[in-house]
């Protein structure tokens, strides 16, 4: 009797055919579809050990996936940092500088509320001195 073999006459479903020629080849790929295409014609007695084999191995490829993508993620949460410390010295200035102008604003309005009050003080004492002027001439002519 000879051994049971798998045999399919069709290939990967789509979808999985779709995501590994999508997907840039490498040898751990190449290896991982050359391991599903030897399950086709694997003895039923070796099928199980395969399938582990196969599916420990895609197992690896994703946690290396993984690492890859939160190396790839910290490096971007470095970068997203290092630009946050950035704007937030930037800030920083910018907040120093608008309470620096604040408190020159303030000090400009203060100057000007006193040249005001000193202007009406200065149209008061001209109002007085013309008054005065405008007596004496009265006072002459008399």
């Amino acid at each position: 009797m000879l051994p049971l073999v798998v045999v399919s006459s069709s290939s990967l479903p789509s979808s999985i055919s779709c995501t590994l020629s999508n997907k840039k080849a490498s040898s751990a790929e190449n290896f991982l579809w050359a391991s599903l295409q030897g399950l086709k014609r694997c003895y039923l007695s070796n099928l199980e050990v395969e399938i582990i084999t196969v599916r420990d191995f895609a197992a690896t490829l994703r946690g290396d996936s993984f690492k890859n993508e939160d190396t790839a993620c910290l490096a971007n949460i470095k970068v997203t940092e290092e630009e946050l410390e950035k704007l937030q010295a930037y800030l920083n200035r910018l907040k120093t500088r608008l309470d620096r102008k604040r408190a020159e604003a303030q000090s400009k309005s203060q100057e000007l509320e006193k040249l005001n009050s000193e202007m009406a003080s200065t149209n008061i004492a001209s109002t007085q001195i013309t008054q005065v002027i405008a007596n004496l001439k009265a006072l002459e002519n008399f």
